[in-house]
């Protein structure tokens, strides 16, 4: 517990306000002063709705966020007393459903339209994933390391580039596509999908030739800011006129990294990191939610970042209006 609560008054709170994630029956620790104090502190009003909003502060215990949250972080949760706070979807947010409170990622919002296409949730004819990607949140999803080191780029045979080679850890490390698997869960069981939102990270932050290739298709982009996705990638294209796409470059060989002149490739693959986005899926055949689904207008669909074990809308269906607490603001 962090100093500066009454013993009473904290247990209290504690007992109303805290996080549970997950299937973890461990229950969060409610962090910071009591309601009251905080209500004076952090108050803010809506001229509009002229609501009360107050901030409170929480311990994140168990795994169905990560690896975007992960057990000991504390995070900030921006209350509602009316529900009149605004919700966006990408928000992480506090919800109370079955045995206690939560924090999810809302993913459907009053009025949507939910399918599930090849196993993948869509959201109004779009993927989720694809969705947040081009919005501003607060806390955007992280991104899953794929399993690689130095030892699996190699110099392409023109030698402008070096190539990685995925290797199957499912498949006594033979060359394969690379899958949606959560390291984290070293625990579960469960079949694994393609996955086709790849990205590398770096340390270098100038400019970066990368390719990819997605379904069989090559994509060409110029990584910045240590980062580069296969999203961002355009198609068929070319990097340079002198310089062709190496012929290694396969959808089990993914990734492509240009060479600078005289560059060490030791140097470079040891600072290389292949990730991947999350995909939030459905895959789950006992699940009790029955696609379509449109949300009437007091629901809300919401999701677990860690899809394979977070128990959620999936499961438990959409959540009214009045199960949701609050929206998380920054976790640290």
């Amino acid at each position: 517990m962090l100093v500066g609560c009454g013993g009473v008054a904290l247990l209290l709170v504690s007992a109303l306000l805290g996080f549970r994630l997950g299937r973890d029956a461990r229950v969060a620790e409610h962090q910071g002063t009591t309601r009251s104090d905080i209500g004076r502190r952090n108050r803010t009003v809506d001229p509009h709705q002229r609501t009360t909003r107050r901030q409170s502060k929480f311990l994140v215990r168990g795994r169905s966020m990560l690896p975007t949250l992960s057990e000991g972080q504390v995070c900030d949760v921006m209350l509602s007393d009316q529900g009149t706070l605004p919700l966006r979807r990408g928000d992480l947010v506090a919800v109370r459903f079955a045995d206690g409170n939560h924090v999810k990622r809302l993913a459907g919002i009053p009025g949507d339209r939910i399918e599930l296409q090849q196993g993948r949730l869509s959201f109004n004819g779009h993927r989720l994933e694809d969705w947040i990607a081009n919005a501003t949140i607060a806390i955007p999803p992280a991104m899953v390391e794929v399993p690689s080191n130095p030892g699996d780029w190699r110099r392409s045979k023109e030698g402008s580039w070096i190539v990685y080679h995925h290797r199957d850890p499912y498949r006594d490390d033979q060359a394969g596509l690379v899958h949606d698997d959560y390291p984290m869960n070293v625990d579960v069981k469960r079949g694994l999908n393609p996955v086709d939102r790849l990205a590398i990270e770096f340390k270098s932050p100038s400019r970066r030739r990368v390719l990819f290739s997605i379904g069989g298709e090559v994509l060409a982009t110029l990584g910045a800011g240590g980062t580069a996705r296969s999203r961002d990638g355009a198609p068929n294209l070319q990097p340079d006129g002198k310089k062709a796409i190496p012929p290694e470059l396969t959808d089990v060989h993914p990734i492509a990294v240009e060479l600078t002149p005289g560059e060490s490739i030791n140097e470079l693959t040891q600072n290389l990191r292949v990730v991947r986005e999350i995909e939030f899926r459905d895959d789950v055949r006992k699940r009790k939610a029955r696609y379509p689904i449109r949300l009437g207008a007091d629901q809300y669909f919401v999701l677990g970042d860690n899809v394979p074990v977070s128990v959620d809308s999936r499961e438990i269906g959409p959540l009214p209006r009045s199960a949701i607490l609050g929206r998380v603001v920054s976790c640290r």
